[in-house]
């Protein structure tokens, strides 16, 4: 976009596992347990945030497939600089 500024996160890596899946009709709910790492650019190179936590998301069958309608992250553990998620 034009003007708008650098990102401070140069890379970000999501490991995803656990995954269950409960199915109800036409309704699901997923909870799956991740670990989010990102590396910071820019101001905020060679500093890193991790976080660990579990993704809660409820579901929807349409005719088009399943559609997610809601999701929560609910974070158990962070470490790091949380400012290399901000806009440079």
């Amino acid at each position: 976009m034009k003007g708008a500024s650098p990102p401070t996160s140069a890379a970000s890596q999501h490991l995803l596992g656990n995954h269950r899946v409960e199915v109800s009709g036409d309704r699901a709910r997923s909870l799956t347990y991740a670990r989010v790492h990102h590396q910071g650019a820019g101001p905020f190179a060679g500093r890193s945030y991790e976080c660990l936590g579990e993704y809660d998301d409820h579901w929807a069958r349409t005719p088009a497939g399943w559609l997610l309608t809601s999701r929560v992250f609910a974070m158990t553990m962070s470490i790091g600089d949380v400012g290399v998620l901000q806009p440079g």
